[in-house]
């Protein structure tokens, strides 16, 4: 397979002045400084123009992704001195593309000349930036320290259609820029030096890549059976369908350039595979403080926008850690949402005579008792509250066809005396939770949850190693930019959260003790990640 890669060539040289309209930012300019002090500096940018809209190969294998994926429209260059601070911010124009080289679907980009003051320099080469800097703070200009973290106030702008923000593929390193260190000539906006009075540039080659990880769903299956157990014969305990999806757990925070780091387990062999630190890598969350504010002042979307379908294309911010690290509310992951509609056997009752359990014969004595709650009858646990509803109830993980229901097992399940006040006083405690009808109050007060029309979500980590199998391995879960996952779901086996975001305490590991959900993950490069999901 072809490597495509995105790349900016930095061509440095004395000659022509160039024009900008880049005005509005102080501190950046158009490099139209000639006084005889400066270098004639040119970029060019050799991007795929190659459309493929569906996933192929495995995990670690490159993928091309989609034209609007690769088109730049402007550049920002960024001249920093040996501390990492900005020196010279310039915006250059860039030249008319006329070019399209159909042997390798490239398409080149070339900006015009412009002047830089000779010195010593990391270089900083961002495409796109002009579309993102409203939801990046600082905004870069002169003095700006290109290594501090930046703050994400609205993630969708790093992956505006045709504007993403690419940056360094690493981090650069000093280079020398020289008065007069002039060995190759001008190029064209196809790539091809100029041979019409060229000028003498000095050349220097920058890799760039995307700031934001791509998420896809290959979802062809919608349709699950849940049973029992895996055996053939086991009983059928609900009919689940899949309806759409979303992110949760946005970064906030971020490198503009991501760091080196490697990573030591991966999932492919003969190839590194990266696993940068990002702003919140090393934050692990305890159980004896309230993480409540860090986690709000570093990630967005706690609560997932489900989109209908798996058409949909997500872009997030990378957002990598540590493997003690790796919990629920600082993971990026997918919320898929589902319709449960429970098997007629699966919802939970309790015999109104001749039963033979405790519960059994709690219900009975309750039913004999004068001045009952009129709401408890023989069939609270057969009758729906609607028979056009297909809402249920749950609590302690039992489906229940009516709220009613899910109160009076409540009831009887938490009493402890003994038998003298026992009916008493399970009525009384029903007449208590019964009288509640908040949902949100329900589900925080009681622990009873309400599954409208038998809608659930899960949530899915999503991870950049899914083919190792130790837990909580460093490198496991996690988002890197420009790597793609794409996800299918091959399986449920219980019933979701009442609720687009996670269902455990955000310090919980991401790692479960019981798995609802199974997904299959590929990660390209734009790196696929390929991910099997267990519902």
């Amino acid at each position: 397979m072809k490597t495509r890669t995105l790349f900016v060539t930095a061509l440095l040289g004395l000659g022509m002045m160039a024009s900008c309209s880049n005005d509005e930012l102080e501190g950046v300019d158009n490099g139209q400084n000639n006084n005889g002090e400066t270098t004639l500096t040119q970029i060019a940018l050799t991007v795929s123009s190659n459309a493929n809209t569906r996933v192929n190969g495995n995990t670690g294998e490159e993928q091309y992704g989609e034209e609007y994926e690769y088109t730049v429209e402007d550049l920002t260059v960024v001249f920093a001195n040996e501390a990492g601070i900005a020196q010279q911010v310039i915006q250059p124009p860039m030249k008319t593309a006329t070019n399209t080289d159909e042997n390798d679907d490239k398409t080149i980009r070339v900006s015009e000349p412009f002047s830089v003051t000779p010195g010593n320099y990391y270089i900083y080469v961002l495409a796109n930036y002009n579309n993102s800097q409203s939801a990046l703070s600082p905004i870069i200009t002169n003095q700006t320290d290109m290594k501090q973290v930046f703050n994400i106030s609205n993630p969708s702008t790093l992956s505006t259609n045709g504007k993403f923000l690419m940056a360094n593929t690493t981090a650069p390193t000093i280079t020398t820029i020289a008065k007069g260190d002039d060995t190759a000539n001008e190029v064209k906006d196809d790539g091809t030096e100029v041979t019409n009075n060229p000028k003498k540039v000095k050349l220097i080659t920058v890799d760039i890549e995307r700031v934001v990880a791509k998420v896809t769903f290959d979802q062809i299956t919608t349709s699950f059976e849940v049973k029992e157990s895996e055996e053939p014969s086991a009983t059928k305990v609900a009919d689940v369908t899949l309806d759409g999806n979303g992110l949760i757990n946005l970064n906030k925070k971020m490198y503009l350039v991501k760091g080196d780091e490697k990573s030591t387990n991966k999932p492919v062999t003969g190839k590194d595979w990266a696993y940068p630190e990002d702003p919140n890598y090393s934050t692990v969350l305890s159980e004896s403080t309230d993480n409540s504010t860090w986690i709000n002042d570093n990630f967005s979307t706690p609560e997932a926008t489900i989109s209908d379908g798996f058409d949909s294309k997500f872009y997030c911010p990378e957002n990598t850690m540590t493997a003690q690290a790796q919990q629920q509310a600082q993971t990026t992951g997918v919320v898929y949402k589902a319709t449960w509609t429970p098997a007629s056997g699966s919802y939970t009752e309790l015999a109104a005579s001749n039963g033979t359990s405790t519960f059994d014969a709690r219900y009975e004595a309750v039913l004999g008792l004068s001045g009952k709650n009129a709401a408890i009858t023989n069939s609270i646990f057969t009758t729906k509250e609607s028979q056009e509803s297909k809402d249920f109830y749950t609590y302690n993980d039992l489906i229940f066809i009516s709220y009613n229901a899910a109160c009076l097992y409540k009831a009887i399940a938490e009493y402890s005396g003994d038998d003298t006040n026992m009916a008493s006083t399970i009525n009384t405690n029903f007449g208590t939770y019964s009288a509640q009808s908040n949902v949100t109050t329900q589900e925080n007060t009681y622990g009873i949850y309400k599954y409208t029309d038998g809608t659930c979500y899960y949530t899915v980590w999503i991870k950049h190693n899914p083919t190792t199998e130790v837990s909580m391995e460093q490198g496991k879960y996690g988002v890197v930019r420009n790597h793609w996952y794409d996800l299918t779901v091959t399986s449920i086996s219980q019933l979701g959260y009442n609720k687009p975001t996670y269902e455990g305490d955000p310090e919980d590991p991401d790692d479960p003790e019981e798995v609802k959900i199974q997904v299959k993950a590929k990660i390209k490069k734009w790196m696929l990640v390929k991910q099997d999901v267990e519902l």
